[in-house]
């Protein structure tokens, strides 16, 4: 009887662990487009339900020097601390304001529209999957209201 209870033990500790690393390579790199990020973290889920379902969008628009700001990668966000809690909730893309297209069969006329309102040259949104804006700041915003911006979440 131990030794069942130790190998389902065993067994569900690998499960998870596997599951969430699937989820975190996702999650660790960055991306230049939206449709790429969904795709990996669907590709990643295999048709199971989790609670990573609800992982938001966070959307770095940059209107100077483009590459130079997706080769930061997560850096972009300059504090290690708000990596670290932007990396449990949220995929990174990293997009040109002067560029940014709404993907095909997405509605986003609210990010559009805040979007328009920024005059910085680097700002984030973060929306959900379907390109609803839930929060905003720009580069020059204290590490404070960044970090309590991103534990804002999907709401109920």
């Amino acid at each position: 009887m131990r030794k069942i209870l130790f190998i389902l033990v065993v067994l569900l500790i690998h499960t998870n662990c596997s599951r969430k690393y699937e989820v975190g390579v996702c999650c660790d790199k960055t991306y230049t487009n939206i449709e790429k990020a969904l795709s990996c973290f669907e590709k990643t889920n295999y048709g199971k339900k989790t609670t990573s379902d609800n992982r938001l969008l966070l959307l770095a628009f940059v209107n100077e020097n483009i590459k130079k700001h997706q080769n930061m990668g997560w850096g972009i966000l300059n504090e290690k601390e708000v990596i670290e809690i932007a990396k449990q909730n949220y995929l990174l893309i990293i997009l040109d304001v002067n560029q940014f297209q709404i993907p095909k069969g997405q509605d986003a006329k609210e990010l559009l529209n805040r979007i328009k309102n920024h005059n910085n040259p680097l700002f984030f949104v973060i929306t959900n999957s379907v390109l609803y804006p839930f929060a905003e700041w720009n580069s020059n915003e204290q590490k404070d209201v960044i970090v309590n911006r991103l534990q804002v979440g999907n709401g109920p």
